[in-house]
């Protein structure tokens, strides 16, 4: 079976290439972003309208539920199975912006051991009384192959690796050594593609895509996520816009205040994105709309597919 991976920045047009190509290929779609899983903030999250039933894994998990990359990569597997039995298609594609489904997709993912309530409760403590700087201190003492690897502006990243340390008494670069199977393995023929574009227009596309967010109910979405328990525990809570939305809803954010940040983040965001894709796939195909458009790039893909 072929697979598609595409991927790029938020709010770079992934969702519009993946709508032409699906017309022009025998194929399915399974959504690669841990945001566009949850059941509300289909606004905020940017979640395709069109639910035909060659998409899958989109809006399928309660907000209250704990959902990891582990998580999804059953579901994928399941998914995949019932495709093979049922349905007669050529391609797989897998679209979205989390870059660590898309890793753990190709290369496998560690099995890591539950980490037990008293280490996550005082690596809570720890980071309230000393920041992130004590982590990240411990980290590079007693793991310094992962330290070098790990996002360090990244705070659940390294408490989760500092977790891991105390927990288990291992670092998490010993856990990664021996990680599972990767789902793509043969017979699965794999084609890899990073879409990018000029800073500075990319991030001129977020701030009119989240203004026009909010112009369609955005607001009213989140108030009400919140009315059926969205919370601030909630790991849905962590999609762009949601906390600052949250405060304006509270009363203690203007409109402009809130419209600003939440366009600011989104920038970051994108940018932190970028810097990743490029550290972490550098054998991909990386496609600059800047140089060519949308058809052109669905052309190329469709070519190289079929050679597959």
């Amino acid at each position: 079976m072929k697979t598609l991976l595409l991927t790029g920045p938020t709010g770079i047009g992934k969702s519009h290439l993946v709508n032409n190509l699906k017309s022009r290929l025998k194929c399915i779609v399974i959504n690669t972003d841990a945001l566009q899983i949850y059941s509300s903030l289909k606004i905020l999250t940017a979640r395709p309208d069109d639910y035909s039933e060659k998409y899958y894994l989109y809006g399928h998990v309660p907000d209250d539920r704990r959902y990891s990359v582990g998580h999804w990569l059953d579901d994928v597997k399941k998914v995949l199975k019932e495709v093979k039995k049922n349905q007669v298609i050529d391609v797989v594609i897998f679209v979205g912006g989390s870059g660590l489904y898309f890793k753990s997709l190709i290369n496998g993912l560690a099995n890591i051991p539950p980490i037990d309530v008293d280490t996550k409760f005082r690596a809570g403590q720890l980071f309230q009384l000393y920041g992130l700087n004590y982590f990240l201190k411990a980290l590079e003492k007693e793991d310094k192959t992962g330290f070098e690897k790990i996002d360090k502006n990244n705070s659940h990243r390294v408490l989760r690796a500092w977790e891991v340390l105390t927990s288990t008494g291992k670092p998490m670069s010993y856990w990664h050594g021996l990680k599972s199977k990767p789902v793509l393995s043969s017979p699965f023929k794999t084609y890899k593609v990073v879409l990018t574009m000029n800073k500075t227009r990319l991030d001129e596309l977020n701030s009119y895509r989240f203004k026009n967010m909010l112009a369609n109910g955005a607001i009213e979405e989140c108030r009400e996520a919140i009315k059926k328990g969205l919370s601030t525990e909630s790991q849905s809570f962590n999609a762009i816009g949601v906390s600052e939305i949250y405060q304006y809803l509270n009363g203690t954010m203007f409109f402009d205040d809130m419209e600003r940040k939440a366009i600011i983040r989104t920038r970051q965001y994108s940018k932190r994105q970028m810097t990743w894709f490029r550290n972490n796939f550098k054998d991909w195909n990386f496609f600059d709309l800047e140089v060519l458009n949308y058809s052109q790039i669905e052309k190329i893909i469709i070519t190289n597919i079929n050679k597959k």
